[in-house]
């Protein structure tokens, strides 16, 4: 009976050892803890904001018009993240400064110019000076909202004043005074049969 108890005794004491010492290796051998969020490897991790609708049109087939509207936030990972990344302290150097310059331009992407978007809808350009002409002929009613003014922005070039991307992007400021003066925007435009105004608006 004390021989047992001395050997239950020994084991628990060993067990005991054990113990101690593999968690003492694994705290070694953890790995960096990080706050919610991984690590980037490469990449940005991003959290998405997606806003959708769609709205029902009342033409022959049917069809329905949708707005998405996609926001992109870079997630921290450092608290370092979370501070202004052009405030400069007095012990900083100036390569590690140039490092964070060329990091922080890097995170901040650049906006689509109004002719690049322009660029994407190329295989619909006939229609797309049509809708700049139609538009600029009959402008829309500001009051009736969002939607709208969106429209008026988008099909309307000579609201921004941003450089041509190429000489042919003048063909829709072009098509902008074409449907000011009054001119017929079906004849300046024929490769388009059809007003796509039509479907998104009307005459009142």
């Amino acid at each position: 009976m004390r021989l047992a108890r001395a050997f239950d005794a020994a084991s628990m004491l060993l067990l005991t050892f054990l113990l101690v010492t593999s968690s003492v290796n694994d705290a070694a051998k953890r790995e960096r803890r990080y706050l919610v969020f991984p690590p980037p490897d490469g990449t940005a991790t991003k959290v998405q904001l997606v806003f959708g609708l769609g709205i029902p049109m009342e033409v022959e087939v049917s069809t329905i018009v949708g707005y998405v509207m996609k926001c992109n936030y870079n997630l921290p990972y450092n608290a370092s993240y979370l501070s202004e990344p052009y405030v400069r302290y007095q012990r900083s150097t100036a390569a590690a400064d140039a490092i964070d310059d060329d990091e922080a331009h890097s995170e901040t992407g650049r906006a689509l110019g109004r002719y690049e978007i322009y660029k994407m809808l190329q295989s619909a350009k006939p229609c797309l000076l049509r809708a700049i002409c139609e538009l600029a002929a009959t402008p829309l009613n500001a009051s009736r909202g969002l939607t709208a003014e969106l429209m008026h922005i988008f099909l309307t070039p000579s609201t921004t004043t941003e450089a041509y991307a190429d000489p042919a992007d003048q063909e829709y400021l072009a098509a902008e005074r074409i449907g000011r003066l009054g001119d017929s925007c079906t004849r300046a435009f024929p490769e388009c049969p059809v007003n796509l105004l039509d479907y998104v608006s009307r005459l009142e």
